[in-house]
């Protein structure tokens, strides 16, 4: 985990439960995919998460960043 430090995103073919948790922890979403992919496949992949409709995770990182607003909660309103 602490190779990872500074990243937010791990893509892997597989990863235990124990590890997954300790990524989260470290604030690093891990992504399993099928099978390997090239570095441009995941970027046209993430490319394409962040164009059309973040999870809630990333849109929580993106706000974190400073680089997308952070959608307003029921708490927010008057």
């Amino acid at each position: 985990v602490d190779a990872l430090k500074g990243c937010q995103i791990l893509f892997c073919l597989a990863i235990g439960g124990p590890s997954a948790a300790k990524l989260v922890a470290a604030k690093i979403h891990p992504i399993k995919v099928a099978e390997p992919q090239s570095i441009p496949q995941v970027l046209l992949r993430t490319q394409m998460m962040l164009r059309t409709c973040p999870p809630p995770w990333l849109r929580k990182v993106l706000a974190r960043a400073g680089i997308a607003e952070k959608k307003p909660s029921f708490e927010d309103e008057d």
